[in-house]
């Protein structure tokens, strides 16, 4: 169990990448839903730059920024429920993707 532990240390920052990707991309679509309804009478460039600030780099940077804070609250865990913990979070990652019916 040592091993699998040691294993995922070394990888947790890719972990939590991987977990916030899942949920930018499980909630993406009503992100943009409620950016299109608050943009939704601005001009077209307007509207253009916002959808491009907000995916481009608005995306990216909540990825960078949660993805350190998920990092942080990983790391916190103790080493005897680790694995157990990463396997627990993309299970529920896995059942709210099912019900949001994106499986």
């Amino acid at each position: 169990m040592d091993q699998i532990t040691n294993f995922l240390r070394l990888h947790l920052h890719d972990i939590a990448i991987s977990m916030i990707a899942t949920l930018l991309v499980m909630f993406g679509s009503d992100i943009n839903r409620f950016i299109r309804q608050l943009v939704k009478k601005q001009h077209f460039l307007v509207r253009l730059g916002i959808f491009v600030l907000v995916c481009a780099i608005g995306y990216g940077v909540a990825t960078i920024f949660l993805a350190d804070v998920l990092l942080k609250a990983l790391a916190a865990i103790p080493r005897q429920f680790l694995a157990l913990s990463i396997v627990v979070i993309f299970i529920l990652l896995g059942l709210t993707a099912e019900t949001r019916k994106q499986i």
